[in-house]
């Protein structure tokens, strides 16, 4: 019993720091959950979030990797989709926020898949940086590079491979393929945070870290759902700044699943989920950092 209530009393602490430390989110990007990828669709996806003028990170899940004849996903629609599909699907996107937005507008658009199912490994990964390779040079190609920005993007969620080993390769062979950022706006299931003990589903808090940060390409857009997800990204922050060799994370921004979810109060909005990471984190001096984005995600049209 006194232990649940050290708990409780604990975890009352940090979120009375969140409150203390909180900032005024940024306006919140949508990303998709894709289960489709023509590219007429994408492109009036583009052309909304360029008409209203909004800037940040976008995330098109195009779900888990897949092998059909060649290296692509098996997408939200239950059908198989290649990665050069994919890509084309991408380049509508970029086609209508440039074509629809101002000149101010910035867009980093990443293409995203998961660590879920068998053929995650190292040749998917290799093939997927080269997808992202791809987009970049259709950018740069069509002159957009003042205001678009390729990146490649995965879910990596410790649970959906508890041996590491398919994740590490996956991210081993998008390095090796490509120096793009890659986004991991994944989870951080059974860590540590406030009164619990956990070791991240066998990955250990190195794992996740290597996978969010210190691979040469990671940055962090983790999932901020509800309040003990932020605790767990901020405990494993801690971690790094302690333990390894770069130090804290720099996290980009939070992804939240509100509109997606329809989840109601029992799911953060993208203000709450970006607040609470933030506050806590600028509530220890060695995690302090000061996000820049927000996105969340929904279902594709």
């Amino acid at each position: 019993m006194l232990r649940s209530i050290l708990t409780l009393v604990a975890g009352c602490a940090l979120v009375a720091v969140s409150y203390a430390n909180a900032i005024a989110a940024p306006a919140a990007t949508t990303s998709r959950y894709m289960a489709t990828t023509n590219r007429t669709t994408l492109y009036n996806e583009g052309c909304s979030m360029g008409t209203a003028g909004l800037s940040g990170i976008v995330i098109l899940d195009f779900g888990e990797p897949y092998y059909s004849g060649g290296e692509g996903t098996y997408t939200y629609g239950s059908a198989f989709a290649s990665d050069s599909s994919i890509v084309n699907a991408a380049e509508g996107f970029l086609d209508g926020f440039w074509n629809c937005s101002g000149s101010s507008p910035q867009l980093r658009l990443a293409i995203g898949t998961s660590n879920y199912g068998s053929h995650t490994g190292n040749s998917a990964g290799q093939a997927w940086g080269g997808a992202v390779n791809t987009l970049k040079n259709y950018i740069s190609s069509k002159g957009y590079g003042s205001q678009e920005f390729a990146r490649g993007a995965i879910d990596a969620e410790p649970g959906w491979d508890t041996e590491f080993s398919r994740t590490s390769a996956w991210i081993d062979g998008y390095n090796a393929a490509t120096t793009a950022p890659l986004y991991d706006y994944g989870s951080a299931d059974d860590c540590p945070y406030s009164g619990f003990s956990g070791n991240c589903d066998g990955w250990g808090q190195h794992g996740l870290w290597y996978v969010s940060w210190g691979n040469s390409d990671g940055y962090p857009v983790p999932e901020i759902y509800q309040w003990s997800m932020g605790d767990q990204w901020y405990y494993e922050s801690a971690y790094s700044a302690s333990s390894e060799a770069n130090g804290k994370l720099d996290f980009l921004g939070t992804m939240t699943q509100y509109s997606a979810c329809g989840c109601g109060s029992s799911t953060y909005t993208p203000a709450q989920g970006f607040n609470t990471l933030q506050s806590l984190i600028n509530g220890n001096s060695s995690t302090a950092y000061t996000m820049s984005y927000s996105t969340d995600i929904t279902w594709a049209n």
